[in-house]
């Protein structure tokens, strides 16, 4: 009993301490259940969904394979199921784009099936198209309406029959060189298959096949057997699910969201268990006469630690509590703004009773450490020692008269170092919490300029279009070039060639696409990571950096180059030269080399074009009349929709910067308040022999000053190694976002780091200056 009054007691005595200790520790595990809690839901929401509409898991791209070849497939070992479709994307007016997917005419396969949405028209299946409801809704199209299709320079009129959704798009992206999805100007939609192959003269044959494989197949057999048996075929492409795009960019996101959980959290749980654990330490130092009285009156030391330790598990307890709380919450938030996102339906927004138990564990192991660890010195205590004064530490004197500036100092400066060195325990304590505080406060700005400079650098800087036009057929550049600029809509326009490809090392093999730029170009730049433009060799292959690191080669490695046209053959290339590329990963040649790789000497696939911005409207009506122009993307739409996506990584920073804010003002106070309490027989004695208030705040000041300078010093290397170990996980196959940071990051947060202090002293001014020196002079007597 004597022990819970005394807890009681001293719980109201240091509650601004250890409400800091708690919240600290309150916002690792609201961090720990909120980022985990949202994982586990978008996890089993995409399990679920992938199961039911039978999710693929091998993808396969050919010029054409006969329906009736198929049986032959099906018949491999290690297939559970396979479904052949067309797949072709289709000009719309306005410059959409809708892909068009062939499913059976029951709309029930057996591989990648979809699920209609609201008030589908089943008796109409087989007829019409199936739209994905994301684009009906940007569209605003219903049911019944009727949608115009520009296939092969025909204008076909189709029917909406229904909407449904699909596990292959949870995410409607063109392609790897998209970062946001853009539902008015690009869509699915699913037609039977009888109807794709009348709408693209493709009776009885499919370009695309699906596959499902057995539980226990290896992927990597079945996908080299069935390289070999669709060769024939004319095999363009065959990739499992990790480089499906939209799957790819989902668990990049839930593997975003459990390295947050993970790295963010135990951030904030060590701080918080390096607060309990110096407050214990200097708790127990404190009050080791009291400890002392407790053992003569027949207490044992292992009860006196059980004390100590429940003092410390009651605030990772209290921690833990509210951080559960407000971690449910926000993972209820951030659920349902990703699931809109994503496009996950039927997803569970439940309580994660395990996460809450680990945490729960670690809150209780880190408390129960922190305070062992703290207070286990008092199993070596015996009661007439430990009612004894401590013994004053042995060590040596630093020789810091020897230094060249010490004679220049004021008496104040001098005590302040004195006082840093004597305690170096004490002194490392304070720096590790500035260090935590200071780190926190780098990693969520970086996060967000990372973001931003990968904006401006890849839109603005390397790629300045306004729109890009895709040829029907390779054509002359310079007729298609001097045909456009002579628009007055246009301000500039640049040939661009792009030929597929395949690519294989030693290592490994990779499908892609051969970009050929104008040497001298102007709206498509490669620029290395110091801002400065690259040219490109006229001998050799240029990779992206990406590229080259998923095929292990470098400059002057050879590789086998595949190209997948319309008769496929292999040349050795050397890699010349490896650039940054940030979204996609291409091969570089300049145009003119690659129009000979087709035989040709100038030709073009695609144009870029630079727009008067007054008028845009008129410039896409002329593209949409335009004959020889399959389709036409607007960087513009583009550059708006990633913007709004990287909107949510700033707020995400945004969050982390208010707690870490939170975090640097509490742990700085926690840090110095329990530094004011150790001291307080030593300030006492400076005020009697005549410090003023003054000299002794400066001297604490010039202290945590000191320490503060020394956690920056350190802070900005380790936050900066923290942020690009961070962007490097979370690094997908179709994007990265670069390490980046400027010095006025590493300046505000230096004011950042220093207004904490000042605030932490401000709000610990009067337990400073206004201590009772009767009460601690006799607490030393005593």
């Amino acid at each position: 009993m004597i022990l819970w009054r005394k807890l009681w007691r001293e719980i109201q005595s240091r509650k601004g301490t250890l409400f800091s200790a708690a919240l600290v520790m309150a916002v690792g595990v609201m961090v720990f259940i909120a980022f985990f809690s949202t994982s586990r839901n978008l996890y089993e929401a995409k399990e679920s969904y992938y199961e039911d509409l039978a999710f693929a898991h091998l993808f396969t791209q050919v010029r054409q394979i006969p329906e009736t070849d198929l049986d032959y497939l099906r018949s491999l070992p290690g297939l559970a199921a396979m479904e052949g479709r067309i797949v072709r994307d289709v000009s719309l007016q306005e410059g959409k784009t809708l892909r068009l997917i062939s499913i059976p005419e029951d709309r029930r396969g057996t591989v990648n099936r979809i699920r209609p949405v609201g008030d589908s028209n089943h008796d109409r299946a087989g007829t019409g198209l199936v739209l994905d409801p994301a684009f009906a809704e940007a569209n605003q199209l219903q049911m019944g309406d009727f949608i115009e299709l520009i296939v092969e320079g025909r204008l076909i009129s189709m029917e909406v029959t229904g909407l449904a959704i699909s596990a292959e798009y949870v995410i409607t992206l063109r392609d790897g060189t998209e970062m946001a999805p853009d539902p008015e100007t690009f869509g699915i939609a699913y037609l039977s298959h009888e109807q794709s192959q009348e709408l693209f003269n493709m009776a009885g044959l499919f370009n695309e096949i699906i596959f499902r494989s057995d539980s226990d197949a290896s992927l990597e057999v079945l996908k080299e057997r069935l390289k070999e048996e669709l060769k024939p075929y004319g095999l363009l492409t065959i990739y499992d699910r990790d480089k499906q795009i939209s799957h790819a960019i989902l668990m990049q996101e839930i593997e975003s969201l459990e390295l947050m959980a993970t790295s963010v959290a135990v951030v904030f749980l060590l701080l918080s268990g390096f607060m309990l654990y110096n407050l214990l330490r200097r708790l127990v130092k404190s009050q080791r006469k009291q400890i002392g009285t407790l053992l003569a009156f027949g207490y044992q030391s292992r009860q006196i630690l059980l004390h100590y330790m429940t003092w410390a598990f009651g605030v990772a307890f209290v921690g833990w509590l509210f951080g559960l709380l407000f971690g449910s919450i926000v993972a209820m938030f951030l659920t349902e703004y990703l699931i809109t996102y994503f496009r996950l339906p039927d997803v569970y927004i439940g309580f994660d009773w395990t996460r809450a138990f680990v945490a729960f564990m670690l809150a209780a192991f880190g408390g129960l450490l922190a305070g062992y660890q703290g207070a286990k010195s008092l199993l070596r205590l015996e009661p007439a020692e430990a009612m004894r004064a401590e013994a004053p530490q042995s060590g040596q004197a630093w020789p810091l008269h020897k230094l060249p500036f010490w004679s220049v100092l004021p008496f104040t400066g001098k005590l302040v170092l004195r006082n840093l060195l004597r305690n170096p325990g004490r002194s490392l304590l304070t720096f590790t919490g500035f260090l935590f505080a200071f780190v926190l406060l780098v990693t969520a700005q970086v996060l967000e300029e990372s973001a931003n400079y990968m904006m401006e650098e890849y839109y603005l800087e390397s790629q300045p279009y306004d729109y890009q036009i895709f040829l029907n057929q390779p054509m002359p550049a310079y007729d298609v070039i001097r045909e456009i600029e002579a628009w007055s809509e246009v301000r500039a326009g640049e040939a661009q060639l792009n030929i597929p490809l395949r690519l294989q090392s030693n290592h490994g093999t990779e499908e892609t696409s051969l970009l050929g730029l104008e040497e001298e170009g102007r709206l498509y730049r490669l620029i290395d990571k110091e801002g400065r433009e690259q040219t490109l060799p006229t001998t050799g292959l240029t990779l992206s950096e990406r590229l080259a690191n998923q095929l292990h080669v470098t400059v002057g490695d050879s590789l086998t180059v595949e190209f997948l046209l319309t008769e496929p053959w292999e040349e050795i290339w050397v890699v010349s030269k490896i650039v940054p590329q940030y979204i996609g990963y291409n091969a570089f040649l300049p145009r003119q080399r690659a129009s000979t790789l087709l035989g040709e000497r100038d030709v073009a696939t695609s144009i870029l074009l630079q727009a008067e911005p007054l008028l845009l409207s008129s410039l896409e009506e002329k593209l949409e009349e335009a004959k020889g122009i399959s389709v036409y993307h607007s960087q513009i739409r583009m550059r708006d929709n990633v913007a709004e996506l990287l909107e949510t990584m700033i707020y995400t920073s945004m969050v982390i910067l208010i707690f870490s804010m939170i975090a640097g003002v509490t742990s700085l106070y926690a840090v110095t308040s329990l530094n004011l309490e150790e001291r307080r027989n030593e300030l006492a004695t400076l005020k009697v022999l005549g410090f003023s208030k003054r000299q002794m705040v400066t001297m604490v000041a010039g202290e945590n000053g000191l320490l503060v300078m020394g956690a920056i010093a350190l802070g900005i290397p380790l936050s900066t190694a923290l942020v690009g170990a961070l962007l490097r996980s979370v690094a997908t196959d179709f994007y990265e976002v670069p390490l980046y940071y400027s010095a006025e990051i590493f300046l505000w947060s230096t004011v950042a780091a220093m207004i904490f202090a000042l605030v932490a002293h401000g709000l610990l001014y009067r337990k400073l200056v206004d201590f009772n020196m009767v009460e601690v002079f006799k607490d030393r007597e005593g």
